[in-house]
């Protein structure tokens, strides 16, 4: 199997909870390639951002009073009857043999094609089953009809490059890859394969145009860097090539591509001492990827990564039926993606942003104590398990989870924030709940984290200053009414939230 392999790799919670456009499929798989969802966006955001400041959606309600202006509802104990689920199907069991999730997933990916076949995606994601199974033609004409339903589609194109490399045609690979690139500049995998095609049909000019322009405009990128290095190379230009490889092997230095290329200039450039040094650290990195991990046989492995390229297939086809309005569909093939491959983390992310959306807010916690047993090092997981601990009265759970991050990102106001408010909402060590309430501030002066330190002073009595810090929330959204209702009521009335 070859470099065209899916990889399962996070997106973010958040892009499984807005849909203002439908993604195409090629999109969302380099999200999981390209990898690791912002650990800032719940952080920067904080605990406040979602739980204190008040929907702007919502300002021409009714005047509440200061009191309950000022807090979180408070939620009953567990979930509400209304949110439950009356039953909860079991998840799929695991498949035993690679015939079987192939089969499967043939028959799930078949049946989106013959509900929307009019969706360029369904046919995109079909076409990607097919060229990992090896069935080239059918993935062809796969990514043909996707250009008949979208002559933009850059992902099909980019695909039948691929096909067209396999059969030798490089001219075919190189015109394809090229419209793939110029229709979507982002789409790295074009920008490389149509700079390799050039290369081998000894196109280095434009080659080397290409790989330099997508060099100036992606600068911490390594793999470009390594293309251009064996472009000078094959022009004999050995000093620009080393110049190259060196710049690749700063960004990753266990490129084992580069190492290579690096001993190969040296060499022709009379430095055989450092050159050897490249190529036994070439050898050591290629002895390391082609070793089997400890345990696994070949029939493992490859039954492994078929799992997980169908997962990655599942997580689509359930972003295509969410975007339908499919919600149960959707559920039901994330769970399977989630089965098929416990690392996939985006499928659980959907997952739960599913779950938050329907109030489902028990099962939303189960997924986010997976994510942190798989990631346990991510603020971004516990930030999301203290939300949903909170919103359940778990307060002692949320706490946990809010001074983990306190310890993982010291410098984000999240964590501070989080552990004020669940010692806020349960009444006890108020003292410190303000002292929280200002860490945050000291990291981010929000209009919510000023509202928490608000509400705090005001339950400790401390009037002033709680006047004063709902100032400052409304001088810096003096758009949000219920933030100036609560100041205008804590002026007026003198309540104690």
């Amino acid at each position: 199997m070859t470099s065209d392999r899916l990889h399962c790799r996070e997106g973010g919670p958040e892009t499984a909870a807005s849909t203002p456009e439908r993604p195409r499929i090629g999109r969302a798989r380099r999200v999981m390639v390209l990898g690791a969802a912002a650990v800032a966006v719940g952080l920067v955001l904080g605990f406040c951002g979602l739980f204190l400041l008040p929907d702007r959606r919502h300002s021409n309600q009714p005047a509440q009073s200061a009191d309950a202006a000022s807090r979180v509802p408070a939620p009953t104990e567990g979930e509400p009857p209304a949110q439950r689920r009356a039953t909860v199907e079991p998840a799929p069991a695991p498949p035993k043999t690679i015939a079987e999730v192939v089969e499967n997933g043939k028959r799930e990916i078949g049946r989106l094609v013959e509900i929307y076949p009019n969706d360029a995606r369904v046919h995109e994601l079909m076409a990607t089953v097919h060229f990992f199974l090896g069935e080239r033609q059918a993935a062809s004409d796969s990514w043909t009809r996707c250009l008949e339903l979208d002559p933009t589609y850059a992902e099909a194109y980019n695909g039948l490059g691929k096909v067209a490399a396999l059969k030798g045609d490089y001219e075919e690979a190189a015109e394809m890859f090229r419209k793939a690139a110029l229709l979507s500049p982002q789409l790295a995998e074009a920008v490389y394969q149509w700079a390799d095609v050039l290369l081998r049909l000894g196109r280095m000019g434009e080659a080397v145009d290409v790989l330099e322009e997508h060099t100036r405009l992606h600068p911490s990128s390594a793999k470009p860097l390594v293309l251009l290095g064996q472009a000078y190379l094959q022009w004999k230009q050995f000093e620009d090539a080393r110049t190259y490889y060196e710049a690749a092997l700063r960004l990753e230095p266990d490129l084992s591509r580069a190492h290579f290329g690096l001993a190969t200039a040296l060499t022709r450039l009379g430095q055989p001492e450092a050159a050897d040094e490249h190529f036994r650290k070439f050898k050591e990195l290629r002895a390391k990827e082609s070793k089997p991990m400890e345990g696994m046989t070949p029939q493992t492995l490859d039954f492994e990564w078929t799992c997980a390229n169908f997962s990655v297939a599942y997580t689509m086809g359930g972003q295509i039926y969410r975007d339908a309005g499919q919600v149960d569909a959707a559920e039901r093939m994330w769970r399977t993606a989630a089965v098929l491959n416990p690392k996939n983390l985006l499928c659980r992310k959907f997952l739960a942003a599913l779950y938050q959306q329907a109030g489902r807010l028990s099962e939303a916690l189960q997924v986010y104590e997976e994510l942190v047993q798989t990631e346990p090092d991510n603020p971004a997981h516990y930030w999301k398990l203290g939300v949903l601990r909170a919103r359940l009265q778990r307060f002692d759970a949320a706490e946990q989870a809010f001074r983990k991050i306190t310890e993982l990102a010291p410098e984000s106001p999240g964590g501070y924030a989080g552990l004020a408010e669940v010692y806020l909402q349960s009444n006890r060590q108020l003292a410190e709940a303000e002292r929280l309430a200002r860490e945050a501030l000291k990291r981010k002066p929000t209009a919510g984290h000023y509202l928490l330190l608000s509400r705090i002073c005001a339950r400790r009595g401390k009037r002033a200053e709680a006047i004063q810090a709902a100032d400052h929330a409304t001088a810096l959204e003096p758009e949000n009414a219920q933030v100036r209702r609560f100041r205008d009521q804590l002026r007026a009335r003198g309540v104690t939230p």
